[in-house]
């Protein structure tokens, strides 16, 4: 009986450990992934939105000039969509990356914490929330990633609309 209480104390100290373990990895991970998801989209948000005042403040000096054709400054005006569309599809990047840290915690906490190895289990309800947890985390990523192409787009763009403006 002796044994069995230290063997049982021995198991329960070992899931302390374990539990601890992951509180903490969750707590590290769930931080380092919220800084470098919210660094990314306001760098998105921040190179779309300046890409489009700089080409407003571009055409607002062409504009400005005696001889200008308005249609070819309309052409180069339309390519500040791309970057309004940038923006956006950063803002949505943000929303869906605050869902997915949401089940991710959501993912972790709904797990069992047991006193028999491996200490933590997963639960159908933290199933869940790790499939949705991916699922936005995915859609994240591709609205992150539309929101860059859309600045690339948006540049190519404005650079051929301008050199056909200025060639006349």
């Amino acid at each position: 009986i002796e044994e069995r209480k230290w063997l049982y104390d021995l198991k329960r100290e070992d899931a302390k450990r374990v539990h601890d373990r992951s509180n903490e990895f969750h707590v590290d991970a769930n931080m380092a992934t919220i800084d470098g998801a919210n660094l990314a989209l306001r760098t998105l948000v921040l190179i779309n939105g300046g890409a489009a005042i700089a080409v407003l403040t571009f055409l607002g000096g062409v504009a400005s000039k005696d001889k200008v054709d308005f249609a070819k400054i309309g052409n180069v005006a339309y390519t500040v969509r791309y970057f309004a569309l940038g923006v956006a599809t950063a803002l949505v990047a943000m929303a869906l990356a605050y869902f997915t840290n949401y089940f991710m915690a959501g993912y972790e906490s709904a797990k069992t914490r047991t006193w028999e190895h491996p200490y933590i289990e997963e639960t159908a309800r933290s199933k869940r929330m790790r499939r949705a947890n991916i699922s936005f985390h995915t859609a994240a990523f591709l609205a992150a990633f539309a929101s860059l192409s859309l600045f690339v787009i948006g540049m190519f763009s404005t650079s051929n609309r301008i050199t056909i403006l200025l060639a006349n």
